[in-house]
C-alpha cells in the first residue's frame, strides 16, 4: 500500500513539474514571439530606408552624369536610357 502511495506521489510530482515546464515554455515562447516581431519591424524599416537611399543615390548619379558630362551626345544617351527604363517600369506596372 505504501508503495502505491509513493508511485502516486511521484506521478503527481512529475505532472506538476511538467505543468511548470509547459508554463515556462509558454512564457519563453511569448518573449521570443515579441522579440521576433520587434526584429521583423526593424528589418522592414531597414529595407524601406535602403530603398529610399537607393533612389536618392540613383538620382545623385543621374545628376552627376548630366552635370559632369561635357559631351552632349553621351548625356542624351544616358537620359534616353533612363527614360526607356522608366517606360519599361510603367509598362510592367500597368500590365
Amino acid at each position: 500500500m505504501k508503495e502505491s502511495y509513493l508511485i502516486i506521489k511521484d506521478f503527481k510530482d512529475n505532472v506538476r513539474n511538467l505543468i511548470e515546464k509547459v508554463d515556462n515554455l509558454k512564457i519563453e515562447n511569448n518573449k521570443l514571439s515579441n522579440d521576433f516581431n520587434v526584429l521583423n519591424t526593424l528589418y522592414q524599416n531597414t529595407i524601406k530606408d535602403f530603398d529610399e537611399l537607393k533612389v536618392k543615390y540613383d538620382a545623385l548619379k543621374i545628376g552627376k552624369a548630366v552635370i559632369g558630362s561635357n559631351e552632349k551626345n553621351k548625356t542624351k544617351r544616358k537620359l534616353k536610357k533612363l527614360i526607356d527604363q522608366i517606360d519599361d517600369c510603367l509598362v510592367e506596372l500597368t500590365s
